[in-house]
């Protein structure tokens, strides 16, 4: 729309234009007319007072010169008024040109307006009719559910298999990032080393080896210190592979003491006695 009026007002500009184009070209005529009729009037009128000068005074003389001068100054001024107006023509003729350009353009810009406008109303009416015919399928798709619908029963059941195969999923995908937290753990922050070994047992009262109980402590506590060596020997190497270490073959020394073996005929002589007593 904005296109269009100022196209409008382009073309009422030309218009005005041109009627006073119009109007400046009759004044022209007219005033070359008018000036070609003055000219030979006064050519004519110049014949006679040169025919009659001979019966004149000088001083009429005089008045008839100073005339010619200001007929010669009234063609000046109409020269100059007739360049004027050639200057204005020309100045009319470019303003007409640069207003056929605007009407070509105008043409054009309506042209393509008309276009678009097609272009629209073919697309709006296309809209149209799919909103038609979605809504149409829409509402044929609702009587096939309402057709096709499972019973209440069935929707519970289903809903319910989903919750619990939801349920499943997330527990597994925790179980899974447990795991790999773990893994992660394990692999930035290395296990700590192994506790200290306890304290050795402090040494028990002596007591009278002829009683079984206290045989059968110091036989289990001898075991104990024979396995918890064992047990920090073989802890010992590991580390040591572990670090890259090369081990030493360990050579027996001949000195080393069997353990000693606690006296059995004490035992058999107390056990005796406890047979003895208790017949």
């Amino acid at each position: 729309m904005c296109d269009f009026s100022v196209s409008q007002r382009v073309i009422e500009e030309v218009s005005a234009i041109q009627e006073d184009l119009e109007i400046e070209r009759m004044c022209r005529e007219s005033a070359e007319a008018l000036a070609s009729k003055l000219k030979r009037e006064n050519r004519s009128l110049k014949r006679k007072s040169m025919m009659m000068i001979s019966y004149l005074s000088p001083e009429t003389i005089k008045d008839i010169n100073l005339e010619e001068e200001e007929q010669a100054g009234d063609e000046e001024n109409l020269g100059d008024e007739k360049e004027e107006q050639v200057s204005k023509i020309k100045c009319v003729h470019v303003l007409i040109s640069v207003s056929q350009f605007a009407v070509e353009e105008y043409e054009a810009l309506q042209h393509t307006l008309d276009l678009e406008q097609n272009l629209r109303t073919e697309a709006e009416n296309f809209a149209r009719d799919m909103l038609v015919e979605q809504t149409k399928l829409k509402r044929q798709s609702q009587i096939l559910l309402q057709s096709c619908m499972p019973s209440p029963a069935l929707q519970d059941v289903v809903s319910q298999v989903t919750a619990l195969t939801e349920q499943m999923e997330t527990q597994r995908l925790q179980h899974q990032n447990q795991q790999l937290q773990k893994k992660l753990n394990a692999a930035t922050n290395p296990p700590p080393a192994p506790p200290p070994p306890p304290p050795p047992l402090p040494p028990a009262a002596p007591e009278s080896t002829s009683n079984p109980l206290r045989l059968d402590f110091i036989f289990s506590e001898h075991l104990y210190l024979r396995s918890y060596v064992r047990h920090q020997a073989v802890e010992e190497m590991m580390q040591r592979i572990k670090k890259g270490v090369q081990l030493r073959p360990v050579k027996q020394s001949p000195n080393r003491s069997e353990p000693k073996r606690l006296p059995s005929n004490s035992a058999i002589q107390e056990l005796k006695g406890i047979m003895v007593i208790g017949l």
